[in-house]
């Protein structure tokens, strides 16, 4: 259903999402400067991305916070949720998500999906993370994990969320090809010198 990366580089937090449904930059992406950043996908719970970033604020480790966040909740093998934060990363996927799922913890990064084509998705997304801002790095991989296969259905939305002196916050709610508009988006930011 959907394939996210969260990225840090240097003091700024970046996510870059698609998915199958509409509107994914509405529920999926948290960001918070000098804090982190949280997916929160699969069966997705937006209310876990403001409360995991809360308890990061209080100086939790991301492990204890997706503990503290899915230990109630009855859904919580449908759920998928990636988060990092200045003390590393962690990342839940539930045994219900939708096949195939999975995710990647790595240094100054956390990458998953679900409803994917199969994990070549997530290893395209980590090798093809490359370029010389953090935007177009979330987008070079977003790209990757789509030509991979990505979303079973095929992306219908995708959004990029970067903190910041001057946040970004790029949404495609609808589209037959999100990524293309994505890019250009992507492209006028960095034409503007940001």
């Amino acid at each position: 259903m959907t394939f996210s990366i969260i990225a840090k580089e240097g003091k700024e937090f970046g996510i870059g999402v698609a998915s199958g449904s509409v509107g994914v930059g509405k529920r999926v992406p948290w960001v918070e400067r000098g804090v982190g950043a949280v997916a929160t996908q699969g069966l997705t719970e937006p209310s876990y991305g403001p409360r995991i970033l809360e308890l990061l604020r209080k100086g939790l480790e991301p492990v204890r916070c997706l503990s503290y966040t899915l230990a109630d909740d009855p859904l919580r093998e449908f759920r998928q949720v990636l988060v990092l934060a200045e003390r590393g990363g962690a990342a839940h996927t539930g045994m219900n998500c939708p096949a195939f799922c999975g995710h990647v913890v790595g240094e100054n990064f956390v990458c998953g999906g679900n409803l994917l084509v199969g994990r070549e998705v997530l290893e395209a997304m980590i090798e093809e993370f490359k370029g010389a801002f953090l935007a177009e790095k979330l987008l070079s991989s977003l790209v990757a994990g789509a030509e991979a296969g990505g979303d079973r259905r095929g992306e219908r939305s995708a959004a990029i969320l970067i903190t910041g002196p001057s946040p970004i916050r790029l949404e495609i709610e609808n589209s037959a090809d999100p990524l293309v508009e994505l890019e250009q988006k992507v492209k006028e930011i960095i034409h503007r010198g940001r």
